[in-house]
């Protein structure tokens, strides 16, 4: 309660009058906040829920205690973390047409010499009239097609295997690397000149076995672990599969190792090839013969094997309504058809997961005579997308053209030595699904005209992002440590410079700063982005990355000019006018210790830095060299002696402006010229950038570039600024600082 005896309290307003909220502002409120926390809680649930998602897709099909069906039982994974196995590749090369041909003929014999024994009794009937076929779909109604199917005149495939070896043994799915080699000689056959060649006419199939010494489980169980599988030649038409020979393919993978591409034909426009001559005589050919081009394979010679590391057990009654409702709609079957049509088939672990193959097991139970019926699900093998790079194809030698104007054709060979490298991966669900969708989005377009230096460039590329996640080339690469080192130092240097243009912007003050060095260092800038924008006149002088580096050599030495000469920039009614602050003390004692030495030994020890950057070559100096195997020219023309000059003074402006602002900071006991997070950026990237050489740390490089003594004086340069950026705090103002 206040009194008018004192008249402190006389003077108190007392509390402020609360103000009534308008209507406009209420109605705002009552629709914003709720719609914010609805949006908030669905960006929430949804992307939760995709989380969870990918990191178990087949979260539902889990096995619970606490479900009402929990007393079904469970169904356990084939493998796990604690069992070994091995797996074995089969390469399989498809038989010609001819083969097949011959195949189908002599099975079409048999099967006709036994129906006429079978009838020879009987009266004769006539031909069987197509059965029909139910197609049904919401959208287009009930179809009825009429389809005839002869079981002795079906497709043929005749495969002959190449090489059937183990190459891996004793694996966990706790492994995250291995890697092999399959070596074995390809015969070039007619096969390789048929005008219908698709990719898994050569293909390799891997199959997952138990080891010797499994350590038990339900994979031990599965079958006799003395039984031979390293050497195996392939099944033959008449060998007759046994249980064991099933359930193991069952869950065997076929990868495809052909590539088909488009490339020139080797040929004059005039002549013709294999396929145009297998095609319709009567169509033009004025389109091909402008533009000829022949479809040519190539040979996959690198590949990731994975397998996803799933062990939780799945609840019986959810797992078999999943695996029925997935036997009734994989590869086409949902549409009304009888049989599968295998080249639509989704094999996605997202579509099918663990329900492919369903085990029911005889284990033993130690502590009882008799064994139990248990129920297994199979692993889930696949292979990483776009695992290769172009260096990884490899063109196979066939003539696929007929010139017309060559006299003696080059023949081609009967065989040629082939080497497939295979690396090995135990997944989660979730890496294996971002590693897919990372390599789609960085996969490389096949170009035929690519030189052998492109290509060494694209194969480094492809190595680093397939070994970003997960899959190495080679055993004693290290690709992360390598990705990780370029991000960081583009991300160091970025951010370098970066803050240059918020620094100086936000100067309130020159304290601190050293004004010959902001000069040199002002001069350098200008130097360097316009030598930049020198040599990209008049053919990229529009590109994104000229007018980024325009904009820089045009805004960044204003502002560091508006901020080192104190200008202020005002407005008298329609015009802008332009003043200069005083210097306070603070600025005066910077200025007096910055001048203590002159601006001449300054001029003169940029000169004789520049000098000595010329004559001595200091950028020519390898401290490290560089190795490659190919001699590639260099991406960038030539410079002249005067932009060599240009560079050079650039270098020597920039050194010996840090050099002034270093001394500074010294005498001052403080840090300015830049915040001091930037002077840490700027030595975290050039360690980056320098651990990039180290054979040591990235382990085996197939390339690399050099490094110059130059370039070292710059990285020599930034350690004590470093230092002090660690040691000396940062300028304060003065508020009381007056003129």
């Amino acid at each position: 309660m206040s009194t008018t005896s004192d008249p402190k309290l006389a003077l108190d307003p007392g509390p402020k009058r609360r103000q009534r909220m308008s209507f406009c502002k209420c109605c705002t409120l009552t629709i914003t906040v709720p719609l914010v926390c609805f949006l908030v809680w669905a960006v929430g649930s949804a992307v939760y829920t995709g989380v969870r998602h990918l990191h178990a897709p087949q979260r539902v099909l889990y096995h619970n205690a606490k479900h009402a069906n929990a007393t079904d039982p469970p169904i356990y994974p084939l493998i796990t973390d604690e069992q070994t196995f091995d797996i074995l590749a089969t390469v399989w090369l498809r038989g010609t047409a001819a083969e097949e041909k011959e195949l189908r003929a002599a099975k079409v014999a048999a099967a006709a010499a036994a129906s006429a024994a079978s009838t020879s009794s009987s009266a004769s009937v006539g031909a069987p009239s197509p059965s029909p076929s139910l197609m049904q779909h919401k959208d287009l109604g009930t179809l009825q097609v009429q389809i005839t199917m002869n079981d002795t005149t079906e497709d043929v495939r005749v495969d002959h295997a190449l090489y059937s070896e183990v190459i891996f043994t004793g694996l966990r799915l706790t492994d995250k690397h291995a890697s092999a080699k399959v070596n074995f000689t390809l015969p070039i056959t007619e096969k390789f000149k048929e005008r219908l060649l698709l990719p898994d006419d050569l293909r390799v199939a891997f199959m997952l076995v138990p080891s010797a010494d499994s350590g038990g489980g339900p994979f031990e169980e599965l079958l006799d672990v003395d039984t031979p599988r390293a050497g195996a030649a392939g099944y033959t038409e008449d060998t007759e599969k046994t249980m064991l020979d099933l359930a193991l393919e069952s869950f065997a993978i076929s990868v495809p190792l052909l590539q088909i591409h488009p490339t020139p034909s080797l040929c004059a426009p005039s002549n013709t090839s294999l396929e145009a001559s297998e095609s319709d005589a009567t169509s033009t050919t004025s389109a091909a013969t402008s533009t000829p081009s022949v479809r040519r394979p190539y040979l996959v010679t690198r590949t990731q094997l994975r397998v996803i590391r799933e062990q939780n057990l799945f609840n019986g009654t959810a797992y078999r309504a999943a695996q029925k409702k997935l036997k009734a709609t994989a590869c086409g079957l949902g549409f009304g058809f009888t049989k599968p049509f295998f080249t639509i088939c989704d094999h996605t672990y997202e579509n099918v997961g663990n329900l492919e193959t369903l085990f029911e097991l005889e284990v033993s139970n130690p502590s009882e005579d008799e064994s139990e019926t248990r129920w297994a699900y199979a692993p889930y093998l696949n292979t990483k997308q776009n695992s290769n790079g172009p260096q990884d194809l490899l063109p196979i030698p066939v003539t696929r053209e007929n010139c017309t104007g060559e006299a003696e054709p080059t023949p081609d060979p009967e065989s040629i030595e082939v080497s497939l490298d295979i690396a090995f991966a135990a997944r989660s669900p979730a890496k294996s699904k971002w590693a897919d969708s990372m390599a789609a989005a960085s996969a490389q377009a096949f170009n035929h005209s690519s030189t052998d230096c492109e290509k060494m460039n694209q194969q480094r590329t492809a190595e680093l992002w397939s070994g970003a996640f997960g899959h190495r080339f080679y055993d004693d690469a290290h690709p992360r440590r390598r990705v990780f080192l370029d991000f960081t130092a583009w991300f160091s240097f970025t951010m370098m410079y970066m803050l240059y243009v918020p620094y100086w912007w936000g100067r309130l003050t020159t304290a601190g700063i050293s004004f010959s060095g902001a000069l040199l260092t002002l001069a350098s800038y200008f130097f360097e982005f316009s030598t930049v924008l020198y040599r990209a006149y008049p053919d990229d002088i529009t590109s994104g990355e000229t007018l980024t580096t325009a904009f820089i050599a045009v805004v960044l030495p204003l502002i560091m000019l508006r901020a080192i000469y104190r200008v202020e920039l005002g407005w008298n009614r329609w015009y802008p006018t332009l003043s200069r602050s005083p210097a306070t003390h603070q600025e005066r004692r910077s200025e007096r210790l910055d001048n203590e030495i002159p601006w001449a030994p300054k001029l003169a020890l940029v000169l004789a830095m520049a000098l000595v950057y010329h004559f001595g070559k200091l950028r020519e100096i390898r401290v490290v060299a560089e190795f490659s195997p190919l001699e590639c020219p260099s991406e960038e023309d030539p410079l002249s002696a005067m932009e060599m000059f240009v560079e050079e003074l650039t270098s020597a402006l920039a050194n010996v402006g840090a050099i002034s602002q270093m001394m500074l900071n010294h005498r001052l006991k403080t840090f300015g010229g830049g915040y001091r997070i930037g002077a840490i950026f700027a030595l975290t990237g050039s360690i980056a950038h320098l651990l990039e050489f180290m054979p040591w740390f990235v382990g085996r490089l197939e390339f690399r570039g050099w490094l110059s003594v130059g370039w070292l004086l710059w990285v020599a340069l930034q350690v004590p600024l470093a230092w002090q950026a660690l040691t000396l705090p940062p300028v304060k103002v003065d508020k009381n600082d007056e003129d």
